[in-house]
């Protein structure tokens, strides 16, 4: 049979062609060392462990910035990350927990990409950043654990986190070369490191297993745990 094609007239327009074409290549090299330790002191067990761990991250994106127009970007980054855990038995049912690092996460591949993706109809698009950088935290935890009961315990814990450079997005108006002089000035969302921030809170978690209770009930339990957290930028 014949079909005829009738367009949609809310359909939008992307265009497709090498400038949507994405690719980032990224290289991780890691290496740790870590020592444990445990002991007593004034009559109280404990034990626990520390390290650091050594990251570096090669990072090479490829891309159209117009339909003629191509770039690379290399980037590399490497960070040093301490990290400290300690647990102290204050009882038999009793437990203190206290722990520190650094951390890192790095943004997504197509956070990175280099590419261009344009929608000639709204007049928007879309791309990633080659050197967007990963962000850093240092974080801090205590926590407090009491298991009155086998398969039963109610925990509290505090943390803080620093938080160095949120990634945020970015709207900005660019003239386009292959695109502007057709369509006009795009809106180009792009991710951005934006500004420093800390985020901390507390947490209480209880679980309590119903092992008094006769067969078949004794499998039944509760669970219930409240997180407040607090951010700011």
């Amino acid at each position: 049979g014949l079909g005829l094609a009738v367009p949609d007239p809310y359909a939008t327009s992307i265009t497709v062609g090498p400038t949507t074409i994405k690719d980032v290549k990224q290289d991780t090299l890691g290496a740790y060392v870590k020592g444990n330790f445990d002991g007593t002191i004034g009559g109280l067990r404990y034990s626990g462990n520390a390290g650091i761990r050594y990251v570096d991250t090669a990072r090479a994106s490829k891309g159209y910035l117009s339909p003629t127009l191509t770039t690379v970007v290399k980037s590399d980054f490497s960070y040093w990350l301490p990290s400290a855990n300690l647990s102290l038995n204050l009882s038999e049912d009793l437990t203190l927990r206290l722990a520190a690092a650094k951390v890192v996460a790095r943004p997504s591949l197509n956070q990175v990409s280099a590419s261009f993706v344009p929608n000639t109809v709204s007049m928007t698009g879309s791309r990633g950043n080659p050197n967007l950088r990963p962000f850093e935290a240092t974080q801090f935890d205590a926590t407090l654990e009491w298991y009155f009961a086998p398969s039963s315990s109610l925990t509290g814990a505090l943390f803080y986190k620093k938080v160095d450079s949120f990634t945020v997005t970015t709207v900005t108006r660019e003239f386009i070369p292959g695109f502007s002089e057709r369509f006009g000035l795009f809106d180009i969302a792009q991710p951005q490191n934006g500004e420093d921030g800390s985020i901390k809170g507390f947490e209480v978690a209880y679980q309590h297993a119903f092992r008094f209770l006769p067969a078949p009930f004794d499998n039944l339990g509760i669970q219930a745990n409240y997180t407040y957290v607090d951010s700011s930028t």
